[in-house]
């Protein structure tokens, strides 16, 4: 599916998942980003379960 990995709205819903997990991630455990990079994989349990959930894109196409 390479014409579906270069889809614009492919990156811009995984950057902006991302950002937002990262960010609330960020502000939930008041931490700095920069100096503790790995507190935001508190959330990836959500980002690895996103592809295979009801609102993912894969099963939009």
């Amino acid at each position: 599916m390479p014409q579906l990995i270069t889809a614009p709205w492919f990156f811009i819903l995984l950057f902006s998942w991302l950002t937002f997990f990262f960010i609330f991630s960020s502000k939930m455990k008041k931490i700095n980003p920069v100096k503790d990079p790995y507190s935001a994989l508190i959330f990836m349990p959500e980002i690895y379960h996103w592809p295979w959930s009801w609102h993912s894109p894969w099963l939009w196409t």
